[in-house]
């Protein structure tokens, strides 16, 4: 999945795989968010991937304490879960936290769809997170919304039966899915 966004996102942002930060003054407590978002070198939003399949298309209050986490300690005001598994397309949505001027976001990617689908899923999730509430370049901090359901539906994704997808790069040259691998 950070392959596939790091080539989604190529030319618009930059995407770090687990960088290493500290929560704490004394750099004792380690953090490694999957993904960090770079605009001009500067950190400007981040990411966590979640392999945990829900049926009821709900975020987990740990999942949230931890991309909280990251927010606080990298001075962030938007972080987003971004979610891997089976069909969860109502799950988009946007919580703000009492008292820290933090949104914490939710997206879905549908593993079990087609390629098709899947390439189509992630393409829209890197435009969310360019344009959407993550990281577009004139966030500086939660609005007055009531913090949920912030941002559009996807719409034109169908899931699959039980289908699998495996995901190669090769090279950093250009991604594109198909059937399943990537070019």
């Amino acid at each position: 999945m950070t392959e596939r966004l790091r080539c989604a996102l190529q030319g618009r942002l930059n995407v770090l795989a687990e960088p290493r930060h500290h929560l704490d003054l004394t750099r004792k407590i380690d953090l490694a968010p999957d993904l960090e978002f770079v605009r001009g070198g500067k950190c400007v939003a981040v990411g966590d991937l979640k392999y945990k399949i829900y049926t009821d298309g709900k975020g987990r209050n740990p999942d949230y304490y931890q991309l909280l986490a990251y927010t606080t300690a990298l001075e962030l005001s938007e972080g987003a879960l971004i979610y891997c598994g089976t069909d969860q397309a109502d799950r988009p949505s946007t919580k703000v936290v009492r008292h820290a001027n933090k949104r914490l976001h939710t997206w879905a990617v549908d593993l079990t769809a087609s390629a098709a689908s899947v390439d189509t899923e992630i393409a829209a999730l890197a435009d969310w997170i360019v344009e959407g509430p993550v990281c577009s370049p004139g966030t500086s901090g939660p609005s007055s919304s009531s913090g949920t359901d912030s941002h559009p539906r996807r719409t034109g994704v169908t899931p699959a039966a039980s289908r699998s997808l495996t995901l190669t790069v090769v090279g950093s040259a250009h991604c594109r899915i198909t059937s399943n691998t990537v070019e």
